[in-house]
């Protein structure tokens, strides 16, 4: 799951995740107003700043784990179980690309949801689930 993002100086939010001992692979999340400047800029930021290993513009599934992470982060699903919070890939990006806030989401697909997300994941993972 994608980390809160942190935004360069110019604006530009990007992520990381540890790729090995040689450093991170960055993501950057760009919106309609930067330019390829302010990308490479972005860029030149990071890599004076971090142990890089890998660079690269957000494409739909980046987008995704990054509505995804917001989610987990929200505070209504702060006290549940991994297990109980509804995070399916189609209603994600669908939503993601309807532009539903995640207020929205959460309050319509996760706390409705609480029991019957358990529940299949119980099915799904057996009772190991709650030891992990």
């Amino acid at each position: 799951m994608t980390d809160k993002p942190e935004k360069t100086p110019n604006g530009i939010a990007f992520t990381q995740d540890i790729a090995g001992i040689h450093g991170a692979r960055f993501v950057l999340f760009t919106e309609k107003h930067h330019s390829e400047d302010d990308v490479e800029q972005a860029k030149k930021y990071i890599r004076d700043n971090r142990d890089v290993v890998s660079i690269s513009v957000a494409k739909g599934p980046d987008w995704d784990d990054l509505y995804k992470g917001e989610i987990f982060r929200h505070p209504k699903t702060r006290d549940l179980k991994w297990y109980q919070i509804n995070c399916d890939k189609k209603a994600i990006t669908r939503e993601r690309k309807k532009g539903t806030s995640i207020d929205d989401f959460v309050e319509r697909f996760v706390l409705h949801r609480v029991k019957l997300t358990e529940a299949a994941n119980l099915k799904k993972f057996g009772s190991k689930m709650y030891h992990i």
